[in-house]
């Protein structure tokens, strides 16, 4: 299961950003129920902007240079693949170099505990690109 959850600046209105975390919980506390991890239940989350984060370690997946202060924010890919499968060496990434880049993609876990850390720690910031989040979902 794959959480793609907007944290755009939108978000920090009457109390959105609560609203999503609260129901995000609420999820995890459907689908585990009261285990802190189910076998067979792996459940991921896709913070998102208009960028996400995959993380600086990345950096096989990007065109044009790695930055020396890059976050790890990666920007949607261009010419339609944004809304393509395309694998990642048909059409690598654009690093975001500056601006809002949300907290780094929780990977499939079984941990509930950690989804839920994750979750606490969103905050809202920056525009708002649907494509790049949906992708990465």
């Amino acid at each position: 299961l794959a959480l793609v959850l907007d944290v755009t600046g939108s978000m920090s209105s009457s109390n959105k950003i609560g609203s999503l975390k609260s129901a995000a919980k609420d999820l995890l506390q459907i689908v585990f129920g009261g285990e802190n991890s189910v076998e067979h239940l792996h459940v991921g989350i896709v913070p998102f902007t208009q960028t996400v984060n995959v993380g600086s370690s990345r950096t096989g997946w990007l065109t044009g240079g790695v930055p020396s202060n890059w976050s790890g924010c990666v920007e949607m890919r261009s010419n339609g693949l944004d809304t393509s499968d395309k694998s990642i060496s048909a059409a690598r990434f654009v690093a975001l170099k500056s601006g809002a880049c949300p907290p780094g993609i929780t990977p499939l876990t079984s941990s509930k505990q950690k989804l839920i850390s994750a979750i606490d720690k969103l905050t809202p910031d920056g525009g708002t690109n649907v494509n790049v989040g949906a992708v990465w979902g």
